[in-house]
């Protein structure tokens, strides 16, 4: 547990001192400094790896280094900076001339802090804090037997893959970073935040504190982002309403599910002497049902539980965002941007770096989740295009108008050079996966009209997004945000992104939360309607609870956990893994059960020839199909086997009950018969080829 605060107290002075280093202020400064912090030291930590051992020793010392590094650079003073008038007047207060004075100056300043306390924000925050605590918290933990066990299905199907990529960095000495699911190509999965949890194991961590933590810090941070950046939509708006406005966006973000609300209420009074317990346990996942054709799975329970990539992809999205913004904002022509209702404040200085650092964030996203990369791309080409067109219209005769254009195309420059450059130097590692866009219109729709499946699957959302656009309190530059975001509803309605075409609701989720205030927006101005006041609230309430009770349903299932759990890997998995990383060597490879959770892939860190194919196949790996095919051939015996096993480089190979399962004509007579037993454990058997 020391090894990860160490860890996570290091990322946010390694923030600090990059943002003084650039220059930057946010309003959201330290959760900006903690996100930054967390990349940068994560993508140190990678790079040393392929110098260093991967110990715990070393990464004390790299961790050290990098935390005196940055206190060195932090107590630097800012030359040339001479002091305001608040500092000015502490330095000369005769109270600070005595250690004594200092500490009542200091008492203070903690009372007038405490005074300024938002008693509203503090209590919201709360309960964000413990949703997400008790989200992840659950998520992985060990029974009372010493099973691992997994909180609900999409923990079980997802979190393996990942545990099996951590361990791999962990235990596996895996640099460069090959697939330890289909051993021999190299790891092109966004595995940054399952590097991050795999050094959280070398620090000392168990597997669901070092997969809970990184949840924890990352979903809060996307929070303080998003409420944030939302507070800048709502400038219009008093400070009231911009409270309880930006975490109401947050709150319909994550509890998106659509109609799915309509099907469960159908169930609960479709059977009388089981209307209890339908309503309080859910029996079924309503936002996520083929045959009704939902498919808009709520935000929480599908996409930041499960998908690891998307705990990074998140924070990096909003912080680009704010980049961007701040960089426009602050920015010497953004007294020409207020004619067109562009600028938010201006402070004086140019914030060029603003614009760079946003670049280069948004170029390095595809190693941390490659759908916030194509995101980006969509959202800024669309932003940086409408807004072109708006700066070439507006003001054709000014003559202001000419420094408008030039500080337009200096921020496009600044922003989208490192951006084509790093996405230019990754582009062959993701070539094959988008060497073709099939098109499909609708997304999932299949042979549903389009407009009912959108709106089973959103609800009001959409006509309120359009309402928010119209009526509400929107300065240009956030409609301009809101306009651009419909890109990326648009594409992944046109286009397949990826071999599955359910994964284009990641680029989907980016459009809903962009859109998320313009629907704050919408319900604001209806509630403020003069006319029969009294109805007009009772339908805002109504309309808000319709967009969020599906999501609420999905989250509210998983509180019964005794009937959401599905076991993982019993004691006995847990010890032949850990006889496994302390027998054989890192690099070796494993004949397995081509299946998603073996404990020699997730548990010891080993590379195995082949685990589930649908990941394989949903990744675009090429030859999933026959190695799948080669597995079982191996397994049955005989030549070919053997000549198999020297074709995949294989050491060792796995039988138990899994290989039984996946094999029934698994021919154990033969394995023995050409390699000696190594361990035995349970019903787990690992054998060394001769």
């Amino acid at each position: 547990m020391l090894g990860t605060v160490f860890l996570f107290i290091t990322s946010l002075i390694v923030g600090k001192a990059l943002f003084k280093f650039l220059r930057i202020q946010l309003q959201v400064q330290w959760v900006g400094e903690l996100v930054v912090g967390i990349v940068a030291t994560t993508l140190i930590l990678f790079f040393l790896g392929f110098v260093f051992p991967l110990n715990s020793v070393v990464l004390g010392i790299e961790l050290g280094i990098c935390t005196l590094l940055a206190l060195s650079f932090l107590r630097l003073p800012k030359a040339g900076r001479p002091l305001d008038e608040k500092q000015e007047s502490i330095q000369m207060d005769p109270r600070f001339s005595a250690r004594g004075g200092q500490a009542a100056g200091m008492t203070k300043n903690v009372v007038g802090t405490l005074k300024k306390i938002n008693v509203k924000n503090v209590l919201l925050w709360t309960f964000f804090i413990v949703l997400v605590v008790w989200l992840f918290g659950r998520a992985l933990y060990v029974s009372n037997t010493g099973q691992i066990t997994a909180g609900d299905r999409l923990v079980w199907t997802d979190w393996p893959v990942h545990l099996s990529i951590a361990s791999s960095f962990a235990w596996g000495k895996n640099f460069p970073p090959q697939n330890p699911n289909f051993a021999g190509i190299p790891l092109v999965y966004p595995f940054f935040a399952d590097f991050l949890s795999g050094i959280l194991l070398v620090l000392g961590a168990s597997y669901p504190l070092a997969f809970a933590v990184p949840g924890v810090v990352l979903t809060l941070a996307f929070f303080g982002l998003f409420v944030g950046l939302a507070r800048e939509f709502f400038d219009k708006s008093d400070n009231t309403n911009k409270t309880y406005m930006s975490f109401g966006a947050l709150f319909l973000s994550i509890f998106w599910g659509g109609l799915g609300w309509v099907y469960w209420l159908a169930e609960v009074f479709s059977n009388e002497t089981q209307f209890v317990s339908r309503l309080l346990a859910p029996i079924r996942e309503y936002t996520f049902w083929q045959e009704k054709g939902l498919w808009f799975f709520t935000f929480l329970y599908s996409e930041i539980l499960p998908q690891r990539a998307f705990l990074f992809g998140l924070p990096i999205f909003f912080l680009v965002l704010w980049l961007l913004w701040k960089g426009w904002s602050c920015g010497a022509g953004s007294r020409f941007a207020g004619d067109m209702g562009f600028a938010k404040q201006n402070s004086g200085t140019r914030g060029l770096q603003y614009y760079v650092v946003a670049g280069v964030f948004a170029g390095i996203s595809p190693f941390f989740h490659t759908h916030t990369f194509l995101s980006l791309w969509f959202l800024t080409l669309t932003m940086f295009g409408l807004g072109g067109i708006g700066v070439i219209l507006v003001n054709k005769g000014d003559k202001r108008n000419q420094g408008l254009r030039k500080r337009y195309l200096e921020a496009g420059f600044l922003f989208f050079l490192p951006f084509a450059a790093l996405t230019l130097v990754q582009l062959p590692l993701f070539h094959s996966q988008f060497k073709s866009l099939p098109f499909e219109f609708g997304w999932m729709k299949g042979s549903e009209n389009f407009f009912l499946f959108w709106f089973k699957n959103t609800g009001l959302f959409i006509p309120l997004v359009l309402l928010g656009l119209w009526k509400g309190k929107f300065g240009k530059l956030e409609r301009l945000v809101g306009v651009s975001s419909w890109a990326l509803f648009i594409l992944p309605n046109l286009f397949r992104f990826a071999p599955w075409g359910y994964d284009n609701l990641k680029i989907f989720t980016y459009w809903y939360l962009l859109n998320a205030p313009f629907v704050m927006g919408a319900l604001i101005w209806m509630w403020n309607l003069r006319r029969i006041r009294f109805i007009n609230r009772i339908g805002v309430v109504l309309i808000f609870v319709s967009l969020t009770l599906s999501g609420v349903v999905e989250v509210g299932r998983l509180l019964d956990t005794g009937r959401m759990q599905i076991g993982l890997w019993s004691q006995e998995d847990q010890k032949i893994a850990q006889e496994i990383r302390q027998t054989t060597s890192p690099d070796s490879v494993f004949l397995t059960a081509a299946i998603h959770d073996h404990p020699v892939a997730t548990l010891a860190g080993r590379k195995i020839v082949i685990g589930f194919p649908g990941n394989m196949w949903s990744w675009g790996i090429v030859g999933w199909s026959e190695r799948e095919q080669d597995v079982h051939a191996m397994y049955r015996g005989g030549e070919t086997a053997q000549a198999l096993w020297r074709k995949y480089g294989i050491s060792y190979i796995a039988v138990g009950d899994r290989e039984r399962y996946f094999e029934p004509q698994l021919n154990e007579g033969f394995i023995a018969q050409h390699a000696d037993l190594l361990l035995e454990n349970g019903g787990n058997k690992i054998y060394k080829i001769k």
